[in-house]
């Protein structure tokens, strides 16, 4: 992106800071049944610094809208019945912002169910280093230099599925999902290129309890899946072990994946990684650190990220990241980098 087209997109997001949008998310209740709509819009710009080379130094914007649609109804004796959907025009990579899941759920004083398109319990039951602002090292950035952190197994992400997730209990919480199939890329001319796992398990278990002036947990999830022989794909078998610290605001996290050869092509990968981080998450602005050591016999990348959101009135929140990348493969090449990522997110 040429300087000029920045300094616009910039004089937009200063324009957008002063506007107040009527309305923040729509929502109407009838008896037992509410039904709500949020869209959310948002222009985001990074500049990518490679400090080996000075000359190399990008700079590019993207601009995301999604739709938020929900429908719930409360039965008098006490159990839910939903429905979600989300559409999302962009390709945020921080699963927290991202908007493709369309599914029904169930809830009662025994747990919730849910059919349709999400992510399964290996994503949102595992404790990993927190991911704040646009997902610090899980986040963003990657749409702009480098790979993204694991934090979690490698899961059938937003595959269509069948998942429960049970009510906490003596601060013991548990998920089961099996997705007939996961796929991506599924028509691309060179089977190589397609991901065709099928018969996709998850299960995760997570306990917390008080420790004084704290919240401490502890969460294991692991990933089974099949893949096609027409891929020559390894098969999914992830897990991964995390734990959580938290104090009011103050919340730590980290943890240990052990991903394998999960869906790679090339086999004896062998690839795991350490993240950790702290986070401080107030009601309108928060901060974060956090960093992962993703190996494998192939390569190592070391990842540094520093996070913050800052949520400017009901409608606008401004979210940033700086990551710090550096990669080394098997001839011991190094690569290294800055990535910045800011967003200005309007909710209507």
């Amino acid at each position: 992106m040429k300087r000029g087209n920045i300094a616009l997109t910039l004089f937009l997001i200063s324009l957008l800071c002063i506007t107040q949008p009527a309305q923040a998310t729509l929502k109407k209740d009838w008896k037992e049944l509410t039904l709500a709509a949020q869209i959310n819009a948002s222009v985001q710009t990074a500049l990518y610094f490679d400090p080996d080379n000075s000359a190399d130094q990008q700079s590019r914007s993207n601009f995301d809208a999604s739709l938020r649609l929900n429908a719930e109804w409360l039965n008098p004796q006490g159990w839910l019945l939903g429905a979600r959907l989300e559409f999302d025009s962009g390709g945020h990579t921080a699963e927290s912002l991202q908007r493709d899941n369309a599914y029904l759920y169930y809830a009662d004083h025994h747990g919730r169910i849910e059919i349709g398109k999400q992510e399964g319990p290996a994503d949102r039951l595992s404790y990993h280093a927190p991911a704040l602002g646009l997902g610090q090292i899980r986040g963003d950035f990657a749409r702009y230099a480098g790979s993204p952190a694991l934090l979690s197994p490698f899961d059938s992400s937003d595959a269509a599925k069948i998942m429960f997730l049970s009510a906490p209990s003596h601060g013991l919480r548990y998920g089961l999902s099996y997705a007939p199939h996961y796929h991506k890329k599924a028509t691309s001319s060179d089977p190589r290129d397609r991901t065709l796992q099928n018969s996709a398990v998850e299960m995760s278990i997570r306990y917390k309890r008080p420790l004084k002036n704290y919240v401490w947990g502890i969460s294991s999830s692991y990933v089974n899946a099949e893949s096609d022989p027409i891929t020559e794909r390894a098969n999914i078998n992830s897990w991964s072990i995390g734990t959580q610290l938290r104090r009011q605001q103050i919340i730590m996290g980290a943890a240990y994946v052990q991903r394998g050869d999960s869906n790679l092509a090339k086999p004896n990968h062998d690839q795991w990684e350490i993240n950790a981080g702290i986070s401080l998450q107030k009601k309108t602005w928060g901060m974060a650190i956090s960093s992962s050591n993703t190996q494998s016999n192939r390569s190592r990348q070391r990842l540094i990220g520093f996070g913050g959101y800052a949520r400017l009135s009901k409608q606008l929140t401004l979210r940033a990241d700086l990551v710090i990348i550096e990669e080394r493969n098997s001839q011991a090449d190094k690569d290294s980098g800055y990535v910045f990522v800011s967003e200005l997110e309007v909710r209507i």
